[in-house]
């Protein structure tokens, strides 16, 4: 099942229209592997929707340089394709353990544990890499006796699991909500707005929790069709959304198939750095544009790092900034992603395009 929503909060927003014309590089049917490619406005239009995920087309399209109609289309014709989607889960709270399990598998065990793992809303990513192991998790659950459970439970329990390795995130410097594109400049990025900075989410209520799975598939779906699906009020789904978002109770990310765009490898470092420079050492990785995820974490290491990259020949040189930029660290292990299964609930065809979307367990 291919994600094909194209809801927004513009009245301008029909992707049949074919009327206007794209003054920066048109529509043209091209293909690559039978779906079009990315071009330099499709990046800007992603980069926006990681800037500002719920922005109208008016204002995109004001960024951009085009009209609201034209963002809308092009925004249908990445959706249509796989190529790109929004998604919302909750922000992370107290209550909520998340974990990074590394899993090594018996010959022929690895995809009968991928079709169980898969579909489990605990487990909100999901890659098979080359490494010390073989398939790499990211699991949330509600406290750390939930993650015992699944661990000895759910995934111990499986013939093919020969080893089980887990690391317990302490604390997020930086995930995939805040990675960007960077194909807009400072001021089409100023025309979009800023998010609101994290507070203390509480997403206990149940009106909130029922909005966040609608969300989940579609972060751009209008309040019209929330109240629809939800069976809430209109005027209350917007003031409820527009709370969670201003509250920080709610993330939204952009994402699209990296390798059709270019970035072509992820890579996932274990990292140790001395204890008294964890806190200044996590911020200085956040800050370098191709690290997407950064958490301190238990285990035999005390930093997860994980980036994107265009070339074998990037990934060397920002191991280097890693020791220059940071005395005293050192990769404990490395391992590369040969595929991708699962992205934040976003399940994903063997070329990276989008499929169905599972609600995670939160």
């Amino acid at each position: 099942m291919r994600v094909t929503r194209t809801n927004t909060q513009d009245s301008v927003t029909t992707p049949s229209d074919t009327q206007e014309s794209d003054s920066r590089g048109g529509d043209e049917e091209l293909s690559t592997g039978g779906r079009p490619p990315f071009d330099e406005l499709d990046l800007a239009l992603i980069d926006a929707l990681q800037t500002s995920p719920r922005a109208p087309w008016s204002q995109v399209g004001t960024a951009l340089g085009i009209g609201a109609t034209t963002a809308a289309r092009r925004w249908h014709r990445l959706t249509e394709h796989g190529l790109s989607w929004v998604t919302a889960y909750p922000a992370p709270s107290d209550d909520h353990c998340v974990a990074y399990v590394e899993v090594r598998c018996s010959p022929g065990a690895i995809e009968p544990l991928i079709d169980q793992l898969v579909a489990d809303p605990r487990v909100f990513s999901l890659e098979q890499v080359a490494g010390d192991f073989d398939l790499f998790l990211s699991v949330v659950t509600r406290g750390p006796a939930a993650l015992a459970r699944f661990l000895s439970h759910d995934l111990g329990a499986h013939d093919g699991a020969l080893s089980v390795n887990t690391r317990v995130s302490l604390r997020g410097y930086r995930e995939g909500s805040s990675w960007r594109v960077r194909a807009l400049d400072r001021d089409q990025r100023a025309q979009l707005g800023t998010r609101p900075a994290w507070t203390h989410p509480d997403t206990s209520s149940s009106p909130d929790l029922v909005l966040l799975r609608e969300l989940g598939g579609d972060g751009r779906r209008s309040y019209a069709e929330l109240a629809a699906v939800t069976g809430i009020a209109e005027p209350t789904a917007r003031r409820r959304l527009q709370r969670m978002i201003r509250q920080g109770e709610i993330l939204f990310r952009c994402d699209f198939t990296q390798q059709l765009a270019g970035w072509r490898l992820l890579a996932t470092y274990r990292l140790n750095v001395p204890a008294e420079r964890l806190d200044d050492a996590a911020r200085e990785l956040s800050a370098l544009p191709d690290v997407r995820l950064c958490a301190a974490v238990t285990g035999n290491c005390n930093l997860l790092v994980s980036v994107w990259s265009r070339s074998a020949e990037e990934i060397a040189r920002l191991e280097g900034h890693f020791g220059e930029r940071i005395p005293g660290l050192t990769i404990t292990a490395r391992t590369v992603t040969l595929r991708t299964v699962k992205r934040m609930g976003q399940l994903l065809h063997p070329d990276g395009t989008a499929a169905e979307h599972i609600p995670l367990e939160m």
